[in-house]
């Protein structure tokens, strides 16, 4: 896994998946978050993959789109509609299983793991308490 940085996109995973993105629209949103949340060995590419799918999810449903790569943003300006709270909610337990049980975890507890985990909860909290908002919306 090539990375230069602990930032979601800030890795050569999640740089590639955003032409998948770009070229295969939400079916490329939802896959990486599928892969994450099988029970199968979840890999380093494959978790970048879905934090990044988790990240532009986040910003299309909380509006906090600040940090974005360019092409995420421009995606996500004429797609938003697109994401569920299904979407959201298989993005949280994504990040969830990326947190806990991934090689990506591993490779980073060996570096600078209190940072990427610090920013990992951070984006998962995001998706959590727009998924607590978004229900009680639908409930009212």
């Amino acid at each position: 896994m090539g990375a230069w940085g602990i930032g979601h996109f800030e890795n050569d995973a999640a740089t590639d998946w955003l032409f998948d993105l770009e070229n295969d629209g939400s079916s490329a949103l939802r896959a990486p978050l599928m892969r994450a949340t099988e029970p199968e060995a979840l890999e380093a590419n494959e978790a970048s993959e879905a934090l990044a799918a988790a990240v532009v999810i986040a910003a299309a449903r909380d509006g906090l789109g600040a940090g974005l790569p360019e092409r995420a943003a421009a995606w996500l300006s004429e797609h938003r509609r697109e994401v569920s709270l299904e979407d959201q909610e298989l993005a949280a337990r994504a990040v969830t299983r990326v947190a806990t049980d991934s090689e990506l975890l591993d490779l980073w507890r060996e570096a600078d793991g209190e940072r990427w985990s610090a920013a990992v909860q951070d984006l998962r909290a995001r998706l959590v308490s727009v998924g607590e908002r978004s229900g009680a919306e639908e409930r009212s």
